[in-house]
């Protein structure tokens, strides 16, 4: 018997494509929730602050972008995972998503090994710090 908790991550994208193919991906590996702005994101995180430790994080959002939402979820909730993800050309630098509080970023396009690893090492990471300890030989994606 399974007695682990489901992963749970939020999807934060407001192309609905782009984050019905991010929640496509993940279906078969984690339960994933995707919203279309920061706004929506957040209200999801207020309702359940620790139940969602790993955020896919667009930083190009209607109203609030990115980056904000990056700083806000780093206030409030300093154990979150956020990979950022971006077009190639952008305002904000991967260096400076990191030091805002970014768990790592990625730039369009990228390929899709790179996700599942990052994706992978932003759960491995939560679960170290949150119980202590790394799983030998677990793989997020099987």
């Amino acid at each position: 018997m399974n007695t682990t908790l489901p992963k749970k991550i939020l999807v934060v994208e407001d192309d609905a494509d782009m984050r019905g193919g991010y929640e496509m991906v993940l279906e078969n590996r984690c339960q994933a929730t995707g919203v279309e702005s920061a706004e929506e994101g957040l209200a999801i995180l207020e309702k359940d602050p620790e139940g969602t430790p790993v955020m896919i994080l667009d930083l190009f959002l209607p109203r609030m972008d990115g980056m904000e939402m990056l700083r806000i979820v780093k206030e409030k909730y300093p154990w979150m995972k956020v990979i950022v993800i971006s077009p190639f050309a952008v305002e904000w630098s991967p260096q400076q998503c990191v030091r805002a509080g970014a768990f790592a970023t990625l730039q369009k396009p990228f390929e899709m090994q790179n996700f599942y690893d990052t994706v992978e090492k932003a759960f491995e990471t939560y679960e170290k710090e949150k119980f202590g300890k790394e799983k030998k030989g677990w793989k997020f994606w099987k």
